[in-house]
């Protein structure tokens, strides 16, 4: 014990210096005995520190009131809680828990004269006294015992014996009797009580004072010591052997693993008789598991503990004794049928089978023949009050195709009985894996059944108590995979297709266009409405109308009037009579700057397919002959004009192409398109998801209604659980449903031969005038923002003013002031790369989303007498095709200048190898499609895109924003992902 005393007192010695070498007190504690009770209590002191930093004489008594003038501080949570258990110690806390009330006469020596009180007490102050010791421990406070005004903390100080005392007993048996004798191991050392003074704190838990040292007691109770504390042992008369060792020593003994005896005869037991599993909840690993024990007659061994010997006494009419040794070879034998399954051994040494919750319960049920062993048991399992059965679960499934509709049969087995399948789908509807057995017991729904059903299940819908589920579900089919029965979908898919290019496609496509191709066949035979998410200019509209050719092979022969190769309109010729296909009747619905795209695109590509546009003043006048028509080219905003009469006709095919338009399912435009009656529907997008899940809903809704549901209903099952939640199984659900009818591919993953992109970021420095202008905005900005209120359309439409204005400074102030008389960082590096891309012979789109930053850049342009053309958003159709045509067939063009807004659509401007973004914004979609314009098919250099940013601005706070933006919609169907801007997002723009 003495190297054990000074290992530790060179510690706190150590540890004074280093952190009360400053300090002129410090708190410490001390057991104090009550009287002649036999109890100690804690008590907190302020000492003085010597010069060594050591704790020395007591000043005064610790009080919450007084320790902080003495310079002591309770910082951490635990030393309050220290410091809180010391006082929940005290005598005054003992009597007013207690004494009754109004009796102000009685103590604590009054009290433990009531022996049933007593023990009350003594009970209430071992538990608390233990907590607290424990506490000063794990804190490493320092502890006194019987600390005197006269004597220093540093010489009573208490040190902890990091080892438990365990007791070892022994028995000697003569003819006159047994001798019983009683020590205690402590790490290496083994101690007589009756060789020290051994001073009791606590009875149970067992807690002892040994030379200067708290020594906390394992396997027994501190008053087991007693009879050994004059003497080294006791002897036990023969007539009272029986008596005593039933009263004293036998439940000691069966608690004591270290047993020494002589002079009885020993039975000895070297055999595993069987193996008792108990099923329990590992509530830290988070699943079920198997605690092992090994049995020996009747004597048992945790797998896990350490100890290979137990000795046991009995008293049948006389003592007997019994010596249980561990059979490794035995028992590893006897695992080895469990671990050759699979099933594996935990560091706490508990059996378990996978890493779910349950999965070590269903491994139970598949592995019933190994607990059939008769020697080996296996406890109840009981999860609060439900009783467990380990068995398996056989699913026989059976989907038919009825209409629109699979009917859903099939048969649940459990232990020989039969279940009708549509009884456990709301088990897996709920997430409930207790599946109730007509006798009352349970069995656990495996994880895998909840997974291969749980999509399928969320969706069935009861007709009549039987369940059905809608064929726009057939993915949530294809992925349960049964052999017992096969599944039938009866969907047609792309890789069945046969498909040849017609001779009326005046086109050769690609091989993933071709793809794309039968993908859109494939929707239409099956009635099932699609989104063709392609890259931008990957061809959506060649596919499209590709598609639409089959289609109108696919109609009946009948006699009309028809002009073969001719377009429609108010000049046509009179048309003849002949025998042709019927007419498509494909309304394509666009954004108004693509109608002429799309024109010369059904011309070049498809001249058999007869179109007409529907727009302009006199469109009217062609409602009498539209409908005999293939294709009619239409905009968003005349759909929204004329839809009183356009839902009156029978559309054979509705496209929507740059979709994105009816993101907003609160606007008229998205009311107007889904009323429209149509056989088939179809949707062109390169960013499905513009703005978040929001935007997926509306297009699913369109092409597929009610597959997600209502809003509200698709807000609650996967946009809050997904977004807020970062569910990644409603993600999978999501994606699972939605996967049949979104078909995505990126530049990079069909056009091997396009060249990359390399994007760089130049940081501006601002002129000293604009850093003015700049502060005192974002100043009047903050200011602004604790005026608004969260929520109202007002608030966001002020601060989204504020992020502009200073957006604009950022650029150049005089956006934003037109007195502003200094200069721009900014400005004047676009400036000088402009200059610099120019000089060698190269073009450059540079897109702004203010007009007036592309005015200034004119205005310079003009005076350098460089070359250049612009379009807005005041910009005419007509004049949009010329500055294009221009810019791609005069090499002197170097220079487009186009606002966001105005060039995001309809433009193919491979030419330049050059963008500069001069502004950012939250929306990389912006950006991605203003890249877009250069970087499409048929490039045949290196786009380098250049972003410009003001350091130090809200330029770099939207950069930053952004990146935080960009996960979900990729998750989803592999395109960027852009979530909508809260509220707070807006207000973070404004703040630091």
């Amino acid at each position: 014990m003495n190297c054990i005393y000074t290992f530790a007192a060179r510690f706190f010695h150590l540890r004074a210096l280093m952190t009360s070498n400053l300090e002129t007190y410090s708190l410490v504690y001390s057991l104090q005995p009550v009287g002649n009770l036999g109890i100690y209590l804690p008590v907190a002191h302020i000492c003085e520190n010597d010069k060594l930093g050591h704790p020395g004489y007591p000043r005064a008594l610790a009080l919450l009131e007084t320790i902080e003038s003495y310079g002591i501080h309770l910082h951490k949570d635990e030393d309050k809680k220290l410091f809180a258990a010391c006082l929940d110690l005290s005598e005054a806390a003992l009597r007013a828990t207690f004494i009754k009330k109004g009796d102000k006469k009685s103590d604590l020596q009054s009290l433990f004269a009531d022996d049933k009180l007593k023990k009350t007490i003594r009970q209430t102050i071992d538990r608390k006294l233990a907590d607290f010791l424990h506490r000063i421990h794990d804190s490493n406070a320092f502890l006194c015992f019987d600390l005197q005004r006269k004597t220093k903390a540093i010489d009573v100080q208490l040190l902890f014996f990091v080892e438990e005392a365990k007791p070892k007993l022994k028995f000697t048996k003569t003819q006159l009797g047994i001798k019983y004798e009683l020590a205690l191991e402590i790490g290496t050392q083994t101690i007589r009580p009756c060789d020290i003074e051994i001073i009791t704190l606590a009875d149970n838990p067992g807690i002892v004072i040994i030379q200067n040292h708290v020594v906390f007691l394992s396997e027994i109770n501190a008053n087991k010591l007693s009879p050994f504390a004059k003497k080294d042992s006791v002897f036990i008369e023969n007539k009272t052997v029986l008596q005593y060792f039933q009263v004293f020593i036998l439940d000691l003994a069966n608690k004591v693993d270290a047993i020494d005896v002589e002079g009885f005869d020993l039975i000895r037991q070297n055999d595993v008789t069987r193996i008792e599993l108990t099923p329990f909840e590992d509530f830290i690993k988070q699943r079920w598991a198997l605690r092992i024990q090994f049995v020996y007659q009747d004597i048992k061994f945790l797998y896990a503990e350490s100890i290979q010997k137990r000795t046991r006494l009995k008293t049948d009419g006389d003592v007997s004794v019994f010596q249980s040794i561990r059979n490794q070879a035995q028992e590893k034998s006897a695992l080895q049928p469990f671990l050759d399954r699979g099933w594996q051994i935990s560091d706490l040494g508990a059996l378990y089978a996978g890493d779910s919750h349950f999965d070590s319960i269903h491994r139970l049920g598949m592995d019933a023949d190994l607990l059939a062993n008769p020697n080996i048991l296996l406890h109840t399992i009981q999860d609060g009050n439900k009783t467990i059965i380990p068995a398996t679960i056989e699913v026989f499934e059976q989907f038919t195709l009825q209409n629109d509709w699979f009917d859903i049969h099939g048969v649940v087995r459990i232990l020989g009985e039969d279940y009708p399948f549509e009884k456990l789908i709301p088990y897996i509807k709920d997430n409930n894996p207790y599946f109730k057995l007509n006798d009352g017991r349970f069995v656990i729904i495996p994880s895998e059944i909840m997974a291969t059903y749980g999509p399928m299940a969320s969706k069935i819908e009861w007709v009549n108590d039987k369940p059905r589920l809608a064929k726009v579900y057939h993915n949530l089919l294809n992925t349960i995979d049964n052999v017992t029965t096969p599944t039938s979908v009866d969907i047609v898919t792309s890789n069945e297709l046969i498909y040849t290019p017609p001779l009326t496609l005046q086109a050769e496509p690609r091989p993933y266009q071709i793809d794309g191709i039968k993908w859109l066949i494939a929707h239409r035979i099956n009635g099932l409405g699609a989104c063709l998410a392609d890259d931008m200019g990957l061809g959506k509209t060649l596919q499209t109308i590709a598609a639409l050719l089959d289609a109108k092979a696919s109609l009946d022969t009948v006699e009309e009037s028809y002009n073969a190769g001719q377009q429609l309109d108010l000049f046509a010729p009179t048309p003849t009579v002949g025998y042709q296909r019927s007419s498509l009747k494909a309304l394509i619905v666009l954004p108004a700057s693509l109608v002429f795209n799309w024109e010369a695109e059904i011309k070049q590509f498809a001249p058999s397919l007869l179109s007409i546009k529907y727009v302009g003043q006199a469109r009217q006048q062609l409602r009498p002959s539209l409908m005999q028509s293939d294709i009619i080219l239409t905009t968003y905003q005349t759909v929204l004009n004329d839809i009183d009469w356009l839902k009156k006709q029978d559309f054979y095919y509705v496209i929507l192409d740059e979709s994105q338009y009816i993101r907003n399912r609160s606007a008229k435009i998205f009311g107007a398109v889904n009323s429209l009656n149509t056989c088939h529907k179809l949707s062109l997008s390169g960013t499905p998801i513009e703005n978040g899940l929001a935007d997926l809903w509306s297009q699913m809704e369109f092409i597929n209604p009610s597959i997600l549901g209502s809003f509200n209903q698709f807000k609650k099952e996967f946009e809050e659980p997904i977004v807020k939640h970062k569910d990644e199984d409603q993600l999978a659900t999501l994606k699972q449903i939605i996967e049949p009818y979104i078909l995505r591919r990126t530049k990079k993953q069909v056009a091997k031969d396009l060249p990359d992109i390399i994007e760089s970021i130049h940081y501006s420095d601002m002129d000293d005038d604009q850093i003015k202008i700049y502060e005192e905005e974002k100043s009047k900005a903050r200011n602004s923002l604790l005026q608004v209120h969260e929520g109202e359309q007002a608030s966001r439409m002020h601060v989204l003013a504020s992020i502009t204005r200073l957006r604009q400074i950022a650029s150049h102030p005089v956006m934003f002031k037109k007195d502003y008389k200094g200069g721009s960082g900014k400005f004047d590096d676009i400036l000088y790369g402009i200059s610099e891309v120019v000089n060698s012979g190269n073009k450059v789109l540079v897109f702004s989303s203010f007009t007036t930053h592309l005015g200034l850049i004119s205005t310079w342009l003009k005076h350098q007498k460089i070359d250049f053309v612009q379009i807005t958003g005041d910009s005419t159709q007509d004049e949009r095709k010329k500055a294009v045509n221009a810019f791609e067939s005069n090499e002197k063009l170097q220079v487009f200048l186009i606002s966001i807004k105005a060039g995001g659509t309809g433009l193919n401007l491979t030419s330049a190898g050059y963008v500069f973004i001069l502004d950012p914004w939250w929306n990389p979609k912006a950006e991605d499609q203003a890249i877009a314009r250069a970087h499409r098919i048929g490039q045949t250099k290196n786009v380098i895109v250049t972003r410009y940013i003001s350091r130090d601005t809200i330029d770099e706070k939207i950069m930053r924003l952004k990146a935080t933006k960009q996960h979900l919609a990729d998750s989803i169907i592999d395109v960027e992902d852009v979530s909508p801007l809260s509220m707070d997002d807006l207000s973070s723009l404004l703040e630091g």
